[in-house]
Formats: C-alpha cells, sequence, structure tokens
C-alpha cells in the first residue's frame, strides 16, 4: 500500500519544481512511510511513497523503471496473482530483477499494452509515464477499493491518492461544486466521478485514463459489474455446485489476500461477514492475529460476540474497550484525512479498530462487501416490501401519506415518506439518503439544481430484475465511494494496509451470477453464506439482529457532543456558506436537543460538512 503523486503541465511557463512534488507527495506520508521517491522531467512528474508490503529489498523502489522497457511506474495496491503473471512472462524469456508485483506490471503493460489491467486479480491505482509513446497510462481496480483522483483544466492534469496532494499543486483552482453538494447532503457521500470542487474528478472503478503530453485525454472502461450482472449465465445448477464453488473461492481469495513479506491479521467484529474471513484464514494458518474493539455502552457493544468467535476459531484475539472520549477525539482528526464532507459515522470505530490492528501488523483482511454480495442490508428488504405498496395508484399513496406525515412521532414519519414516490428508483433514494427529498429543498433554500440520484441512465438497460435494482446501484455508488473509501483513508491514517477477500473479481463476478433464491430464503439473507459459514462455526454464535458499526450519536448530540454541535453549527458559521437555511437547521438542532425527533444522522452530516469547510477554505 502506497501513495503516488504526479501531474503534466500544458504551459511551459507553468512547471513546477521538484520541491512542489515533494511537497505533493509528503502530504500523504502516511499512506507510505517506509521510502519515498520523485522523478522529474520538463513537464511530468511522478512521486512515491512507499508502505512496504512485498520485497522489502530497495529493489522495490519507486518510481520503478527497467532500462529495456522505457518506460517509469509509481502503483499502490496489490496484484495478488502477480506470481502467475511473472511466470508467464518468464515463459516468453523476460527476466526479472526484484521478487514484488511492481516490476509485474512494467513487464505486463509492455507485453500486453494497457489490457493488461484484465489480466491483474487485485487492488490497484497505478501511473505508467511511456517514454517511448509519450502517454501517461492510468488505471484503477475494477472494484475501486484503492483511490485515484485527478484535476484537469487544460492547461494542467495532475492526480494523486488523495485530494489534498492535489491541492499542493499551485495551480490547481480550489472552486466548490455545488452538485457536489447537494449529493452530499442526500447521500452523506460524493459518488465517483464528482468530487467536492470544480474540475477535480475520481477515476470510476474499473476505468484506465492515457493523456498525451499535450493534453488529449481518452477513457476506457475495461469492467462493469452492471455489464457481468447482463451476461450473467441464465442456466441454474444445484444448490450444493454453488455452494461447493463459493466455498473454494473464498479459500482462494484469503489465500491470496495473505501473500505478505509482513504480518497479516484480521479485523473480527463477531458478525458473519467478518468469521467467513477468518475461518477460511485458519483453515491454512496455524496462527491468525485478530483485532475488534467494543464501547462501554453494551448496546453498541459488538465485542463479546467477537471475542467467542474468536474463542470457538482460535485465533489470537485482542481488543480494545473504548470510552466516548477516545471517540470525540477521532472526529476531527478523521475530518483531515477525507479530504471532502464525508458522514459515515462508522468511519470512527473502523479508524480505532486499524490503529489496534497496526500496534501488531502491517496488513488486515476485512469482511467488507458481504452485504452487497449476499444481499445482506435491511434497506433491500425494505425495498422489496415498497415494491409491493408501488402498485397502489398514487393518488391513495399520496393521501395515505399526507395522513400520516402530521403524527409527531419520527418512525411514522419515516415509514409514510416512502409512500409519496411515483418510482422505485425514487424510493431506493429515499431509503438511503440523509437529508430525503423536502428536507432537502428546505436545506438550501429551495435552490436545488437537481434532485441527486444514485440511478444512471442506463441502468434499466442492465438491469431487467427490479428487487436487483438496490444491490446493483450500491455496487456502483455506495460500496467504492462510502465503504472502500472509508476503509482507505482510516486505515492509511494509520499505514495499515487493509484487503477485503469478497472483493475478489472472480468471488464478485460469481456473487453477481447467482441466483436470489440463494442470498436470501424464506426471510434469511446471506443464506448461502452462511451454509459455509456453520460448517466452521455454530449458528448459536450468529443468532441476533445484524449490527453494524453503530454509536450512540442521538444521545451524545443531547449531552457530550452538544457543545462541539453549537460551536459549529452556530448561526454565524452557518451563514458564510451562503446556500444553507440556517432557520431549518436551528429547528432540527431544537427538535432533537428536545427529545421530540431523533435527528442525528442530519446533524451529523452538518457537522461533517462544516468540519471539512473550515479545513479547506478557510
Amino acid at each position: 500500500m502506497c501513495g503516488i503523486t504526479g501531474y503534466i503541465s500544458f504551459v511551459e511557463n507553468e512547471t513546477p519544481s521538484l520541491e512542489v512534488l515533494r511537497a505533493m507527495t509528503d502530504t500523504i506520508a502516511y499512506r507510505g512511510p517506509d521510502d519515498h521517491g520523485y522523478w522529474q522531467e520538463r513537464n511530468i512528474g511522478l512521486g512515491h511513497r512507499r508502505l512496504s508490503i512485498l520485497d522489502l529489498s530497495p529493489l522495490g523502489h519507486q518510481p520503478m523503471s527497467v532500462a529495456s522497457l522505457h518506460s517509469k511506474i509509481i502503483f499502490n495496491g496489490e496484484i495478488y496473482n502477480f506470481q502467475e503473471i511473472r511466470a508467464e512472462l518468464e515463459s516468453r524469456g523476460r527476466k526479472f530483477i526484484s521478487t514484488g508485483d511492481t516490476e509485474v506490471i512494467l513487464h505486463a503493460y509492455d507485453e500486453w499494452g494497457t489490457q493488461c489491467v484484465e489480466r491483474f486479480n487485485g487492488m490497484f491505482a497505478f501511473a505508467i509515464f511511456d517514454e517511448k509513446k509519450r502517454i501517461l497510462f492510468i488505471a484503477r481496480d475494477r472494484l475501486g477499493v484503492k483511490p485515484l483522483h485527478y484535476y484537469f483544466d487544460k492547461r494542467h492534469f495532475v492526480f494523486a491518492s488523495e485530494i489534498k496532494a492535489i491541492l499542493k499543486y499551485p495551480y490547481v483552482r480550489k472552486e466548490m461544486d455545488m452538485s457536489a453538494v447537494e449529493q452530499y447532503f442526500a447521500f452523506k457521500y460524493i459518488a465517483a466521478p464528482r468530487t467536492i470542487f470544480k474540475n477535480m474528478f475520481k477515476l470510476l472503478p474499473g476505468n484506465t485514463l492515457t493523456i498525451t503530453l499535450d493534453g488529449v485525454l481518452q477513457m476506457h472502461q475495461y469492467w462493469d459489474p452492471l455489464l457481468i450482472y447482463s451476461q450473467r449465465n441464465g442456466h441454474e445448477r444445484s444448490e450444493q455446485d454453488y455452494e461447493n464453488e463459493l466455498e473454494q473461492l473464498i479459500d482462494s481469495s484469503v489465500r491470496y489476500r495473505m501473500i505478505s513479506d509482513v504480518p497479516v491479521g484480521a479485523f473480527l467484529s463477531g458478525g458473519i461477514d467478518s468469521s467467513v474471513v477468518v475461518s477460511s484464514m485458519v483453515k491454512q494458518s496455524s496462527h491468525v492475529k485478530t483485532f475488534s474493539i467494543g464501547f462501554t455502552d453494551h448496546r453498541y457493544n459488538e465485542a463479546p460476540f467477537a471475542k467467542a468467535v474468536a474463542s470457538a476459531l482460535g485465533t489470537d484475539h485482542e481488543e480494545l474497550i473504548v470510552c466516548p472520549e477516545e471517540i470525540f477525539d477521532s472526529i476531527e482528526l478523521l475530518a483531515d484525512h477525507f479530504d471532502e464532507p464525508f458522514a459515515d459515522p462508522s468511519s470512527i470505530p473502523t479508524y480505532l479498530v486499524s490503529k489496534l490492528a497496526r500496534s501488531k501488523v502491517t496488513v488486515a483482511l476485512s469482511g467488507d462487501a458481504g452485504d452487497e454480495l449476499f444481499w445482506g442490508y435491511s434497506r433491500y428488504k425494505k425495498y422489496a416490501a415498497a415494491r409491493t405498496f408501488n402498485v397502489i395508484p398514487a393518488a391513495v399513496r399520496k393521501a395515505i401519506f399526507h395522513a400520516f406525515e402530521k403524527i409527531p412521532v419520527d418512525i411514522i414519519q419515516k415509514g409514510a415518506q416512502g409512500l409519496q414516490y411515483s418510482s422505485l428508483e425514487d424510493c431506493y433514494d429515499y431509503l438511503s439518503g440523509m437529508f430525503k427529498r423536502n428536507d432537502l429543498q428546505k436545506l438550501m433554500n429551495h435552490h436545488i439544481v437537481h434532485q441527486p440520484s444514485l440511478f444512471t441512465k442506463d441502468f434499466r438497460n442492465f438491469v431487467t430484475d427490479e428487487l436487483m435494482y438496490p444491490n446493483m446501484v450500491d455496487f456502483k455508488t455506495y460500496l467504492p465511494d462510502d465503504i472502500l473509501t472509508k476503509v482507505d483513508r482510516t486505515s492509511m491514517a494509520v499505514s495499515l494496509e487493509a484487503r477485503a477477500p469478497f472483493l475478489d473479481y472472480r468471488l464478485v463476478e460469481f456473487g453477481l451470477g447467482l441466483p436470489l433464491q440463494y442470498k436470501v430464503r424464506n426471510g434469511e439473507q446471506k443464506y448461502l453464506l452462511k451454509k459455509i459459514l456453520y460448517k466452521n462455526l455454530p449458528k448459536t454464535l450468529f443468532d441476533r439482529p445484524k449490527q453494524g458499526f453503530d454509536l450512540p450519536l442521538n444521545e451524545w448530540f443531547r449531552k457530550e457532543l452538544k457543545p462541539m454541535l453549537q460551536q459549529h453549527l452556530s448561526k454565524e458559521r452557518l451563514s458564510r456558506y451562503g446556500f444553507i437555511n440556517v432557520d431549518y437547521v436551528h429547528s432540527i438542532m431544537d427538535a432533537h436537543f428536545s427529545g421530540r425527533y431523533n435527528y442525528y444522522y442530519m446533524l451529523w452530516t452538518l457537522l461533517s460538512f462544516d468540519l471539512w469547510y473550515e479545513r479547506y477554505f478557510e
């Protein structure tokens, strides 16, 4: 795991110095504390920070070049099948100097060109400067595990693992994109390709970018979950066949992600997904280290469940019970790491468990993406139920909505809101959003440019089964832009490499083709995944509702965090944005403080925005 930076200047008298490249790269030094390197030639520069995982020798230094190949690379991530690719390349007569995966990418590019990415099984974002063709080739992995941001204004092309490095480039104009602001308040994150800044973008997962030294930019998509889903094989097999293949894929994926020249461990929450990963690790290693955190408030404490699973599997387990004060201290620290407004509060416990793991290991496996692959989110059930109500005529649904919206009970109002939407796309946006449609209009003074939606225009062309809409939207947006962003920033903040076996593209393609009846049966979600888990662990360990990394923010905002909220959401501070309805915000604050309503999710979204704004515009 590493951090990469670079630029091309298309203006002769606006080429930055080497000191600028160093400053850009050193801004993300925590992503790679073990080594650093810079290369600059006329109007192009490449920078690298290294976290040594494979080939710990100086031969792994980057930017890396091989004289006979006439190209240079900077690389963030891991190519898990690099040994097989290397063997194939060696059979074609190629010679290698190092033992890691970076040199394999260079030779693969020289052998197969830009199509080399289709051979890689891994998480990656890399840039190759091809000295012969005089082009810069950039690629991001299929699922978007590793980040890649870029700025392009026809005069300069600047890219980096994180936005803060791009902002160190002297010719970048820092302007807020209001359409991205609307999307943030609607969904608590900003979906690719947008960022919060104008002219700055996220390279989409499964995409490559090629740019010439005179500014001609081309994009290419080499993998898309929508396309994979639409091309799935319609011939069903037996349940036993599916089960056997799934188990083999999980074990293979975990085995790949245990390859390392430094210590490896795993996050263990005691839930289904992380327990599946750890149980597979235990089958393949006699010594597995696991890590979990818990909270002093027993309602949000999963540590006992994780400890029970660790005991049953015989792992070397460590847990940390954190008090509210430790969580509060993390709020402002994490605002420095996301570079954009980001309002998923589970980033705090994810950061704390990463910090615990980093004290013992350099690599940690996680259970991320199990919910997306095997229909694990509760909102999928709610969406399925909404399809039933969707057959009721719109006028009748509207009348029911108006009857119930006046009842001053928060849960009743939330349920009634779902009745007012005429399309299933709108319904799912409602289930996923922070500020609902009417609330967003009030929040932004009724100056909404367009109503944010997570659905893409061509969605219906690929997904014919309406039950799969939310699942596919999550693969395209929520997974890369919320979940994986959260894990990347919080783990990299402590120089920890996080690996997610469920994001092996072979496993994802299997999951996309798996009939829904094997994901949910008789109301039980993750049906087939649980069958595999129960081969290694007793079912009684998991007979409880799904919990997740929740925090008691609703109570903290009325007590311990109330002063922070009042400070950051004061009328004076809110007024400086120029687009927030200050009176509306204070009305929901008063309603929350009184205990009449629970608006903690809206307040957290506003607080996170102000913490970001304070850092990037003041």
